[in-house]
């Protein structure tokens, strides 16, 4: 994870914790359903349903962060395709010194977008994870 920012390995840490603790939660649920009596550890028991809201919460969170960090590398990479075409007139013009800054500033924005998909992607992992959560919840409701 180390081409991402660090907010958003702070983002994926946190996620990831929250979707641990969702999921202890919801298998000690099932657990002491199926144990008939009480839970075997000291952790309050939580409803399926209310598990299955906060997932939903966080799952909906993941999915607009992700497609707020595709937009950026989309727009980033147009304008790296952009610099590029300046670069190219300014060569054709024989202006050199304008088309190495006009390549200087393609490369920064590819860069941006780079990141920016890299972190869409880390993202899009852990937003698969909440959604497979998701559908395991909801195949214990009733």
């Amino acid at each position: 994870m180390s081409d991402l920012s660090a907010d958003t390995e702070a983002r994926i840490v946190e996620l990831s914790g929250r979707l641990d603790s969702l999921v202890a939660a919801w298998e000690r649920s099932i657990a002491a359903l199926r144990a008939s009596g009480p839970p075997a550890t000291s952790t309050e028991r939580r409803p399926a349903a209310d598990v299955l809201k906060e997932l939903e919460d966080a799952l909906r969170d993941l999915e607009l962060h992700c497609d707020e960090h595709r937009r950026i590398a989309d727009a980033e990479a147009r304008v790296a395709e952009d610099w590029e075409q300046k670069a190219m007139m300014s060569i054709r013009d024989g202006r050199d010194g304008l088309a190495r800054q006009a390549l200087e500033s393609q490369q920064q924005h590819l860069t941006s977008a780079q990141t920016a998909a890299n972190e869409a992607a880390a993202i899009e992992v852990m937003r698969d994870a909440y959604r497979n959560a998701v559908l395991a919840v909801r195949s214990t409701i009733p």
